[in-house]
């Protein structure tokens, strides 16, 4: 154990330190929560909407780190071409982490979709005339609505399905629209028709009907107000409540105006460019709610068939694929494993051309509820056979395996404090954490509470700033949501 006048001297080693300062981080500002219809699949696993973790990750994005001997994969710069800007993608998903580059538009035709779990997809896309992509990269899909729901809504507003609708003011939301569109098209792109109804949503509505129409909305609102919430999942979906409203009368440029909006969904890859580099994998999980509600993307990804065309972008976030060298832990739950796959497919494919070396000291930590949830098992089983891995921790929080008792990642964590240690302490190391929020909250505690302050003596404080020092120089690199 150090003594406290060491530790104060880390804070300002760490602090003063010749690594390269990271730029300065994307500004982000939080979605409102009445926009957002369902939470998203990332990386991975489901991420609909990521809001930000400033407690988290105050620091910014860093430059990616560069595997000796390795070509990176060319990622092109469109912003030029593109309506669509990595600020504005990061503020319509509000990720934990900014998005530092945005490629050109791409329309991928749907290649498979293999089953995982019972809520659990891999979906892969084939990328016509693409350059391909980095590990860790993001998809950023642009998904539909049932045809057959928007339908049901038209007819019951009185809407021709081939009504002329101008949809320039929404090309941010979707880039892949023209100037102008059919009805159909627009709603199915544009609206979130599957999504909660919400206050705002309800306030606006309120004005286009009348009589027992607008008592109901009213006591809708009431119920609102009393809960203190923005949606309640008892008022159902915005296409059923349309089509509730026998009074309702609303042209098609009004309904665009106060209709919540359909945001893309973002996904962490989890292929590798060495397997084809015209074909990008994803996970999906299925996301279920009360009445039989279903998400808007887990919805699209039940009736796309292969070779349907899906539209979608890449975009590339601070969890990177990292140097054989370094010291490097990767912590992540459930369908979060996804850009940690990715990275470890990388580099084998690396190890076999002979490119690079075999990774000294890599470590992963995976959670799940029980052992069936664990995703592609045994793949990792396999690079930790092969050595890719130097350890993986699998930690399954509802069912004892191999005599161990059942346990969260988290506490796998507090048990191997020595290699935490050593990753606070070396200078080339890496802490990478993928998942739900919660787990960055835990894994921070583990870091801060049990590791610095309980056992190496550091006031709260210092052992606060250290870990904030960490993040803000890239050795602690967080994607999280919600």
């Amino acid at each position: 154990m150090l003594p406290a006048q060491t530790k104060k001297k880390d804070v300002e080693r760490l602090k003063s330190t010749d690594y390269a300062r990271p730029k300065k981080a994307l500004s982000t500002s939080k979605m409102e929560k009445e926009e957002k219809a369902s939470i998203t699949i990332t990386m991975s696993g489901q991420r609909q909407s990521a809001p930000v973790i400033s407690q988290i990750s105050p620091g910014t994005p860093t430059p990616s780190t560069s595997m000796e001997g390795m070509a990176t994969p060319r990622i092109e710069n469109a912003r030029s071409r593109s309506h669509s800007s990595a600020s504005e993608i990061a503020r319509d998903a509000d990720l934990a982490l900014p998005i530092t580059d945005v490629t050109k538009k791409v329309r991928g035709v749907l290649y498979e979709v293999k089953a995982l779990s019972d809520t659990v997809k891999l979906v892969s896309m084939l990328m016509p005339n693409h350059q391909g992509y980095a590990p860790g990269s993001l998809v950023r899909v642009w998904v539909h609505q049932d045809p057959a729901q928007i339908k049901r809504v038209l007819v019951h507003l009185g809407i021709k399905e081939n009504a002329i609708v101008d949809t320039r003011r929404y090309d941010k939301l979707n880039p892949f629209l023209g100037e102008v569109t059919i009805a159909s098209c627009a709603f199915a792109s544009i609206l979130n028709v599957n999504g909660r109804v919400t206050r705002n949503f309800l306030q606006c509505l309120r004005e286009y009907v009348k009589g027992w129409d607008a008592k109901k909305i009213d006591a809708m609102i009431e119920i609102m107000d009393e809960k203190k919430v923005s949606v309640v999942a008892e008022a159902g979906t915005v296409a059923s409540l349309l089509c509730s409203l026998p009074s309702l009368a609303i042209t098609v440029d009004e309904l665009m105006e106060i209709c919540p909006k359909l945001y893309p969904r973002y996904y962490s890859v989890a292929s590798s460019t060495e397997d084809d580099p015209r074909v990008v994998s994803f996970v999906a999980k299925k996301i279920e709610g009360k009445g039989g509600f279903v998400g808007t993307a887990s919805g699209f990804f039940e009736r796309v068939r292969v070779g349907d065309q899906i539209p979608f972008q890449f975009a590339t976030l601070s969890l990177q694929c990292p140097s054989p060298a370094q010291l490097v832990v990767m912590v992540c739950t459930a369908s979060a494993i996804g850009p940690f796959r990715a990275f470890l497919r990388y580099t084998l494919h690396k190890m076999k051309l002979g490119v690079i070396m075999k990774p000294d000291n890599w470590h992963l930590f995976y959670g799940c509820r029980e052992k069936k949830d664990a995703l592609f098992s045994d793949e990792l089983l396999y690079m930790d056979q092969v050595g890719v891995l130097k350890s993986l921790n699998l930690c399954y929080s509802g069912e004892s395996v191999n005599e161990r008792p059942p346990e969260h990642v988290q506490d796998r964590l507090r048990a191997e404090c020595k290699l935490l240690s050593s990753v606070v302490r070396a200078n080339n190391s890496l802490l990478m954490i993928a998942g739900p929020k919660r787990l960055a909250v835990e894994v921070r505690a583990v870091i801060v509470r049990h590791l610095l302050v309980q056992q190496e003596r550091m006031k709260p404080e210092d052992a606060s700033e250290l870990y904030d020092s960490l993040i803000e120089m890239g050795r602690i690199r967080v994607e999280a949501w919600d």
